[in-house]
C-alpha cells in the first residue's frame, strides 16, 4: 500500500496515523496480511505543507534518503524515449539534471519531471514546426541559468542535425565535405554529431523491438485462440513488417558505424557512441539478437581501457 506525500499528514490525523503505522489498522480498517505499507514524501525545504515527524512516529517506519541518480534516471529516459537533445545534454551536464537554489527573487529549480514534461513538448512542436526559445523552455525548467543554457545547445542541436545532414549519414550517404568540416570541428560540436547519430541509430532500433514485442504478442494469441485463414495472414503481415524493422535499424547501425569510422577512427566520440550502445536498453536488446562485428571490436577496446584505468587507479593507491 502506498502512501503519497505522508508527511504533509495533518497534525490532527497524526494520532491515526501512528496507529496506521504501528497496528496496519485504519479506524476499523485493516491492511490485509501480507501487504507491506510504503509511504513517500518530499523533504521540508521543498514543500511548505510538511510537517516534520516526531520520534515516536519515526521510531515505527524505516526511513530511506532517495538522492536524484542521473545514470538510473538516463535508464528510465531510454526506454521512456526522452527527447535525444535532452539525454545528450543532461550527459555533458549532469549537474543541470537536478539544481535547486533558493534566492531573493524565489525558488529555482531543474529537476527530472521538468526534464520529462519538456520532452513531450519538443516531440509536439517538432511536429507542429514550431520553434522551441528560451521563454517556452523556462516554463518547465525553472532556473534561469539552465533554460538559457539548454536553449542554446537545443539551437546548435537542431543545427547541427540539418548541417551534417544526419538523415543522409543514416541512409549510407557521407558527405565528403561535410567530413572534412567535422574533423575540423570543436570537440563540443563532434560530440553533438555523436549523440545525433546514436539517437537515429536508437530511434530504428526501439521501433524493430517494439514491432518485435507486438508480434510476440501475438503469436501467443494465436496458439491460445482457433487459428483461422486470416488469423494467420495477418500475423504474417505483422511478422514481415517486424523482419523489415529490424533488418532497418541493423542497415542504421552499420551507417553510423561506417560514418563514425570514417570521420573519428577509435577516438573519444567512439567511445561515446559504444558506451551510449551499452547504456540504453533497447540497443543492448538488439544488439543480443543482432551481431554487430564493430561492435564487439570498438566494445572489447572500451572494456581494456576500462580495466587498464581501474589497474593504473589501484597502482597509484598502492603507491
Amino acid at each position: 500500500l502506498f502512501i503519497y506525500e505522508i508527511n504533509c499528514v495533518s497534525e490532527t490525523l497524526a494520532p491515526a496515523m501512528l496507529q496506521f503505522l504501528q497496528y496496519k489498522t485504519f479506524g476499523s480498517h485493516k491492511v490485509p496480511e501480507g501487504w507491506i505499507i510504503v509511504a513517500a514524501g518530499n523533504p521540508a525545504e521543498y514543500n511548505k505543507s510538511v510537517r516534520e515527524f516526531d520520534v515516536v512516529t519515526m521510531d515505527r517506519v524505516k526511513k530511506i534518503d532517495v538522492e536524484p541518480d542521473f545514470g538510473v534516471w538516463k535508464e528510465y529516459a531510454g526506454i521512456q524515449a526522452i527527447h535525444p537533445a535532452i539525454i545528450s545534454y543532461l550527459t555533458t551536464r549532469t549537474a543541470h539534471f537536478y539544481h535547486m537554489e533558493t534566492t531573493v527573487d524565489g525558488m529555482y529549480f531543474a529537476t527530472p519531471r521538468g526534464w520529462d514534461d519538456l520532452s513531450r513538448l519538443l516531440y509536439v512542436y517538432e511536429k507542429l514546426g514550431k520553434d522551441v526559445d528560451r521563454e517556452v523552455i523556462g516554463q518547465y525548467i525553472q532556473y534561469p541559468k539552465i533554460a538559457k543554457d539548454f536553449a542554446n545547445y537545443l539551437e546548435l542541436y537542431y543545427k547541427h542535425q540539418v548541417d551534417y545532414q544526419i538523415d543522409q549519414i543514416m541512409e549510407g550517404h557521407a558527405d565528403a565535405i561535410l567530413l572534412k568540416k567535422l574533423a575540423h570541428a570543436p570537440f563540443d560540436e563532434r560530440v553533438s554529431v555523436t549523440h545525433l547519430l546514436f539517437a537515429a541509430t536508437c530511434t530504428a532500433i526501439r521501433e524493430a523491438i517494439q514491432k518485435g514485442n507486438h508480434v510476440a504478442s501475438l503469436y501467443t494469441q494465436l496458439q491460445q485462440s482457433e487459428i483461422t485463414p486470416e488469423s494467420r495472414s495477418a500475423f504474417d503481415w505483422e511478422n514481415q513488417a517486424y523482419e523489415e524493422a529490424f533488418d532497418n535499424a541493423a542497415k542504421k547501425l552499420e551507417y553510423a558505424f561506417d560514418f563514425m569510422e570514417i570521420a573519428f577512427g577509435n577516438s573519444q566520440e567512439m567511445t561515446i557512441f559504444v558506451t551510449e550502445l551499452n547504456a540504453n536498453p533497447y540497443t543492448v536488446r538488439f544488439l543480443q539478437e543482432y551481431e554487430c562485428e564493430r561492435y564487439y571490436q570498438y566494445n572489447q577496446n572500451l572494456l581494456f581501457a576500462e580495466k587498464r584505468g581501474e589497474l593504473l587507479n589501484r597502482i597509484r593507491e598502492m603507491e
